[in-house]
């Protein structure tokens, strides 16, 4: 009822606590033939449970308001400075709007006499069209710089003609000069020795190099590589790589040691006559110096070499040297392999390398050729089909 007190409420409760601590105690005191073991302790055990169980979810309601207090508090402070930020905002907003209102009073002060000019025939379309029309000082000035480049470009382009017409000039002389320069010495028996005859040794060095150098790496890559085919194709593009890089490589130098020279024979006219045996003197005494050069292009050619036995190396750097030792000779040895697959075999420049036959299956090893164009020095070996 509403007459009873907190006092009285707080007595009640004493009361049972005490009623049921005596009711424990007595179940405590039970004799072991009429005690309970399995509701020992069971109903206390299961109260402290609960209490323990309300205590944990106060906790964490606990902690979930001061979480909720302390982001209320800094979404306060926060605010406070976005408050802050708008305010300044706010304030630059309306210093822009009065700027932007002096600025439209004197548009309209401006352009107050245009409208007031303006007739029936200039409309403000054609206006608009008559200003878009009118060069802009930069555009000018753009027009003006461009005029100048093509001019300039035009004066390159003459001094360009002139330097070449004066280089054909230049050479025309040398060829004079060296021709004037041979004449004389014929006429007083004072001409050049010839150079030593190389056909014999090249020959020779060709032979040893398919004897030697292709056997041993044939014999070694069938090891890697089973197709008979795949290993002839494979050290028949070693050589040919190495001939037409070399090739290339000792005309670039050529040209490049003749402009060295021009200008020397041009002051020393005795100098002409030797020029052709010295850029070859020069190429020969420079070959350590070029030669790794070309090695290395020659073996980055060759796709998996790396992945081959040392023989195969060794055999792709022999051809280098051997075949830049062809193109620094007076006149350039040559190598032919131009002989398609069905064409007739020419005997008198090829032997048969397994399988002889009327008709050309496969080169093997290149013709040598004493100048392109010129006599057999070392018969090729090709594979013959009937």
């Amino acid at each position: 009822s509403s007459d009873v007190t907190e006092t009285d409420k707080t007595r009640y409760c004493r009361l049972i606590i005490e009623i049921m601590e005596f009711v424990v105690k007595r179940i405590e005191n039970l004799p072991p033939e009429v005690s309970m073991p399995e509701m020992k302790y069971k109903t206390w055990d299961s109260t402290m449970q609960n209490l323990e169980r309300e205590n944990a979810n106060l906790k964490d309601k606990l902690d979930a308001e001061k979480k909720k207090t302390r982001k209320l508090r800094e979404s306060q402070i926060t605010k406070g400075q976005y408050s802050l930020q708008l305010d300044e905002l706010k304030l630059k907003i309306s210093k822009l709007e009065e700027e932007l209102d002096k600025e439209r009073t004197k548009s309209k002060t401006n352009t107050l006499p245009f409208w007031q000019n303006m007739t029936k025939t200039n409309t403000p379309r054609k206006l608009i069209d008559n200003e878009k029309q009118k060069p802009s000082k930069r555009e000018v000035e753009l027009e003006s710089e461009k005029e100048k480049l093509k001019t300039q470009i035009q004066e390159q382009k003459h001094c360009i003609q002139n330097l070449e017409i004066e280089r054909k000039n230049l050479y025309d002389r040398l060829s004079k000069l060296s021709f004037s320069n041979t004449a004389s010495k014929d006429e007083t028996e004072e001409a050049l020795e010839p150079f030593p005859p190389v056909l014999p040794s090249m020959a020779t060095r060709y032979s040893d190099l398919f004897v030697n150098g292709w056997t041993t790496a044939y014999k070694t890559l069938t090891s890697v590589v089973m197709s008979d085919h795949k290993v002839t194709q494979l050290l028949l593009q070693c050589l040919t790589n190495a001939f037409s890089i070399c090739k290339t490589k000792a005309e670039q130098q050529r040209r490049i040691l003749q402009d060295e020279n021009l200008t020397e024979g041009l002051s020393n006219p005795a100098f002409i006559q030797d020029n052709p045996r010295q850029i070859m003197e020069m190429q020969i005494k420079n070959a350590s110096e070029i030669i790794p050069e070309i090695t290395k292009i020659c073996r980055d050619k060759i796709p998996l070499l790396g992945s081959y036995p040392p023989e195969v190396a060794k055999y792709a750097d022999d051809c280098v040297d051997l075949c830049w030792s062809m193109v620094i000779q007076s006149p350039l040895f040559h190598l032919s392999w131009a002989s398609p697959h069905g064409e007739m075999v020419d005997t008198s420049k090829y032997t048969f390398y397994r399988t002889s036959g009327h008709y050309v299956d496969y080169v093997v090893w290149p013709v040598l050729l004493d100048c392109e164009g010129g006599t057999v020095v070392s018969k090729g070996v090709v594979q013959g089909r009937n």
